[in-house]
């Protein structure tokens, strides 16, 4: 299914049921709207977060960093038709839109929001709202907090060599300025959705 695509499980008994996440570099506009959607109204819409497949997204700037900047992959490489042809502008929009995924991987997290082992709808104690105000002891364990932290930079390093490496057409904007301007936008836009989802 494309992301998005309102959908149910039905059985005839109790079940068990098992999915997974694809993630396609086409579809990334779908997934970023997807993402914003569950973490504004997680629990309203479905019956499950999935932080464990963040790290799919995590690689995949891995792997988009690797074959552009450090140009890691051989032309002969299996992989080299996953990588993006950058001659279309629709293929740089969804490298910036992994880009501010990337960005603001664990602000789209409600773990960021939370203590250590607690469920999203549980409220923190006096000592671990301490720990969290003070020194951001929060739901992300250490090693997911590492790999967002690189997954940041690498987006970053990404948006530089795109703007070192590419022109925006007649006006030439900084291809930073606009993924800057974009990225603001985006996070007001998910404040407004936030504030709006909390009065209702």
């Amino acid at each position: 299914m494309r992301p998005n695509t309102l959908h149910a499980v039905l059985t005839a008994m109790d079940s068990v049921c098992g999915g997974g996440h694809f993630y396609a570099t086409s579809t990334m506009l779908d997934t970023f709207v997807g993402l914003v959607h569950t973490f504004i109204c997680d629990l309203y819409i479905t019956n499950i977060s999935h932080p464990p497949s963040r790290f799919i997204l995590t690689q995949m700037i891995n792997f988009y960093h690797a074959g552009l900047l450090r140009e890691n992959m051989e032309l002969d490489d299996p992989a080299r038709p996953h990588a993006f042809h950058l001659e279309e502008p629709a293929a740089v929009a969804d490298l910036l839109l992994i880009c501010a995924l990337g960005t603001l991987i664990n602000v789209l997290s409600f773990e960021t929001y939370t203590a250590p082992g607690l469920r999203r709808e549980a409220k923190m104690d006096k000592s671990q709202a301490q720990l969290w105000n003070e020194h951001d002891v929060n739901g992300i364990s250490e090693d997911d907090r590492k790999l967002y932290c690189l997954a940041r930079g690498q987006s970053f390093e990404i948006v530089a060599w795109l703007d070192a490496n590419f022109s925006t057409g007649p006006t030439n904007v900084p291809v930073q300025s606009l993924f800057s301007q974009a990225l603001l936008h985006i996070c007001k836009t998910v404040c407004n959705y936030k504030w709006l989802a909390d009065k209702k």
